[in-house]
Formats: structure tokens, sequence, C-alpha cells
């Protein structure tokens, strides 16, 4: 009986921040238009998304962003569904739930200087993208037109 009370404690612990991040989804997020459309989805509902995975796997928060999705979608229909984004919001649920379970108990002198280490790396990238950009003429008097 222990057992069966601990996984009705997490699915309902569970729809608890599902049911916080809908709210959250439907009543205080708002668009950023971009070039006439609705561009980019500002809001914090993310936040109760990710609390399953954290606290109870990766499984449990494939399955609460992808309910996010899909009821979000139901509740205030911003555009076409697409199916395939739900699997990816499930898919990035289930990652951070597994990144969560395997770098909890690290070091974390080593998670800083892999994070430094990436965080060059995507700089460096980032600054050849624009110098490689500009050297093709690509730069912003392209984007006054």
């Amino acid at each position: 009986m222990r057992k069966s009370s601990l996984y009705v404690r997490r699915i309902t612990i569970s729809a608890v921040f599902l049911s916080i991040s809908l709210v959250l989804k439907t009543a205080f997020s708002f668009y950023i238009p971009m070039f006439g459309q609705n561009g980019i989805n500002v809001g914090i509902s993310g936040i109760f998304s990710i609390m399953p995975s954290i606290l109870f796997g990766p499984v449990y928060g494939a399955v609460v962003s992808g309910l996010s999705d899909i009821l979000g979608y139901l509740l205030k229909p911003m555009g076409a569904y697409l199916p395939l984004m739900t699997l990816a919001v499930a898919a990035g649920g289930y990652i951070r739930g597994a990144l969560w379970a395997v770098l909890r108990n690290k070091d974390s002198r080593k998670m800083r200087i892999a994070v430094a280490i990436c965080s060059v790396f995507l700089l460096i990238a980032g600054l050849s993208n624009i110098a490689f950009l500009s050297a093709d003429g690509i730069d912003a008097k392209f984007y006054d037109r």
C-alpha cells in the first residue's frame, strides 16, 4: 500500500504543477509580434512544467510537458496545432529530468569548468557567425532594405 500511495502523491503533485502551468499559460502570457504575426510567446509557465521532471524524474517531466502543450492549445489556441512540437516539448521535459538525475550529485567545480568551456565555445561560434555573415555582405544594411 505504501508504494501505491507514493505514486498517487507524485501524480497529484504533477497534476497541481500542470494546472498552475496551464493557468499561467492562458492568463499571464503574451506574444511579442514579429513581422506582423504572433512571434515569441513570453510567459513563466515553463517553470511549472519543469518542476515534475526535477522532483520525480524524466517520465513525469515528459508527461507534464506534453500535456501542458496539448491542453494549453485546447484552452487558448493561437495558430495551428503541431503534433511534432508536442513531441519536442515532451522530449525536452524528458531530457531535463534525465540531465537532472545524472548531474545532481556531480562535483560542482567540474560542472563550472564544463559550463565555462561550453560558454566560451558558444561565444566563439556566435562571433565567427557574425564575422562570416559580414564577410558575405549580410549585415545591418541588408536588413534595412
